[in-house]
């Protein structure tokens, strides 16, 4: 899944939190997702949906220079493939400069109708 604001308290500052957050998660947790994808707070963040072993993927800036490491610009790789009765999910961060900065990989179950 793809979302723009994070479905977690404590990646973006109050006023910029999604509105109704904790009904999101829920509803992540009660239909199930692979992954979530989400934007907005420009940090580079891997995390999980609460309550939750869902993994929660927080994309940076393409174009930030910032010496903070969470903020500065890079790209993701994402691998995904089929596995048994579920997904392989393979993660890299990339940095402009080429640096590869993570790797994480998953396997996690099938969600969703069949």
């Amino acid at each position: 899944m793809m979302i723009h604001h994070p479905p977690r308290r404590g990646l973006v500052r109050w006023g910029k939190s999604l509105l109704g957050m904790n009904k999101v998660a829920e509803i992540l947790r009660s239909a199930g997702a692979e992954i979530v994808l989400h934007g907005h707070s420009h940090d580079a963040t891997l995390t999980s949906v609460p309550l939750s072993d869902i993994p929660l993927l927080g994309v940076a800036s393409a174009s930030l220079d910032d010496d903070r490491p969470l903020r500065r610009a890079c790209w993701n790789h994402l691998a995904i493939s089929p596995h048994e009765n579920g997904w392989h999910i393979g993660l890299e961060r990339h940095r402009d400069d080429g640096v590869i900065t993570e790797r994480v990989y998953w396997v996690r179950p099938k969600t969703g109708p069949s």
